[in-house]
């Protein structure tokens, strides 16, 4: 590994304390960070944390190659800079490398260049923004309602299975504020989508709810079974068996405390 890194990158080691500013301008938050930027600092790819040889190896190798689609993205906003497609794909690089303000002015010159859809530009752009917000550390809630707002509108009857995750979402931001009304909005999805994926998250939003919410346990994992039995495929029902963990290690706590 350590001749590959030699011979293909030029590698520098910075003391993120004694480079506080860099560190800022380069949103590293934990560390190790492993930066790979261009000859005039754009990051086009980042491994944040540690990983064991053996993984870190295969990582590494995925730089020369982000490298080069950023290269090609650029050279095709250069030519155009109205190309929506390229400055969604340069965006979600963006979003990847934690570079949100980068991000969101690429999702939104992609919406400004198909206004009204016609490509199908707009509707992307406004989900990656969405979707950037829902898994940002600090989110900037206000666009998110926004971007989910957008999605709503240029999907309304999901056609494009977006308008059943804009839902789910837009249900998961009355979490914290009314989880009455956020489990009202998640059977609502559950109704109007059935058998999408939004339909998939919502019946786990709604078991996770039981056991969160109410501390009724028996109600959550009997929810969560009956997803991994309807939706067997898909991502949420993946996931059941770590939260049925969840929920039987909170059932455990809940009896200690009695």
């Amino acid at each position: 590994m350590a001749a590959y890194v030699k011979e293909t990158f030029v590698n520098l080691h910075v003391d993120k304390d004694a480079k506080e500013d860099l560190a800022a301008k380069l949103h590293v938050g934990g560390i190790p960070d492993t930066l790979f930027l261009t000859g005039d600092g754009k990051v086009v790819y980042r491994i944040v944390g540690y990983l064991p040889p053996a993984e870190f190896l295969p990582e590494l190798k995925k730089a020369p190659e982000r490298l080069k689609r950023w290269q090609e993205l650029a050279a095709a906003v250069e030519k155009d800079a109205k190309d929506g497609a390229a400055q969604i794909e340069i965006g979600r690089f963006q979003a990847e490398n934690l570079f949100l303000g980068e991000a969101e002015k690429a999702f939104r010159s992609a919406v400004e260049a198909d206004k009204d859809n016609a490509k199908g530009w707009a509707l992307e752009a406004w989900w990656a923004l969405a979707e950037m917000h829902a898994a940002a550390e600090e989110p900037d809630v206000a666009v998110e309602k926004e971007a989910l707002g957008k999605v709503q509108e240029l999907d309304p009857k999901n056609a494009k299975g977006r308008k059943d995750n804009a839902d789910v979402k837009l249900a998961e931001l009355l979490e914290n504020s009314d989880p009455k009304a956020a489990r009202e909005a998640y059977e609502k999805v559950v109704a109007d989508w059935p058998g999408t994926d939004g339909a998939a998250e919502a019946l786990f939003m709604i078991a996770a709810s039981f056991a969160n919410v109410d501390g009724n346990f028996d109600e959550a994992e009997a929810r969560m079974k009956k997803l991994a039995e309807a939706m067997p495929e898909s991502e949420w029902a993946k996931r059941v068996p770590f939260a049925l963990e969840q929920i039987e290690k909170m059932r455990k706590m809940n009896r200690k405390k009695k």
